[in-house]
């Protein structure tokens, strides 16, 4: 079962959580959420990841976006504390109760692309158990690795955030790990995809 822990993270360059409003009331809400459920509730920004980072901080560091090091610090704090990561412009819904997901051996958030009609991995909520993401770790870094030697990304820099430590990467290394896809979580939270790393990309 999935740890009854919700781990929340902001580490937006030389912004601060009061300059996203709709991120503070996301975020209180889960925090109200996890005190009436009786959940544990852990929010981290730059200043408390470091015993997170381990033999991984001279990598960590040497990213090259902010945003690649959110993605790669949610994994590296889910393996270490297992639970539940939800990003910020995410907020519980009034109608469904998300402690029942919680049951699950790991959780799986997907939306539906509009082009495709396909259903497809997120890594804006994942759920698993300490220990689960040791090789999408070491995956992460390997495909940063070989990313920086192709030349046009240098110029792709969202795809090489994506392919790198964000989302491609990790729908590659779920389809590697054969997990499919649990309940739809949308039924249990709003999204209301800010997308806030592609308006200010550095």
């Amino acid at each position: 079962m999935v740890r009854n822990l919700i781990i929340q993270i902001f580490i937006e360059g030389e912004n601060k959580l009061e300059d996203f409003p709709n991120f503070v009331m996301n975020k209180n809400n889960w925090e109200s959420y996890c005190d009436k459920m009786g959940l544990e509730y852990m929010f981290f920004d730059k200043y408390n990841i470091r015993k997170y980072l381990g033999e991984h901080e001279k990598f960590y560091y040497a990213l090259d976006f902010t945003w690649q090091r959110i993605d790669f610090i949610r994994y590296l704090i889910l393996n270490k504390e297992g639970g539940v990561y939800i990003d910020l412009d995410i907020y519980p819904h009034k109608n469904k109760d998300f402690f029942d997901l919680l049951e699950q051996r790991y959780l799986l958030n997907y939306w539906t692309n509009p082009k495709t009609g396909i259903r497809e991995v997120t890594n804006s909520i994942m759920g698993c158990e300490p220990g689960d993401f040791d090789e999408l770790i070491k995956y992460s870094i390997g495909e940063t690795e070989r990313c920086r030697k192709i030349a046009i990304y240098q110029c792709w820099k969202i795809r090489y955030m994506k392919q790198t430590t964000g989302v491609c990467m990790f729908k590659r290394w779920i389809k590697i790990r054969k997990w499919g896809f649990t309940q739809n979580m949308h039924d249990y939270i709003v999204d209301e995809c800010s997308s806030t790393w592609t308006k200010n990309f550095h």
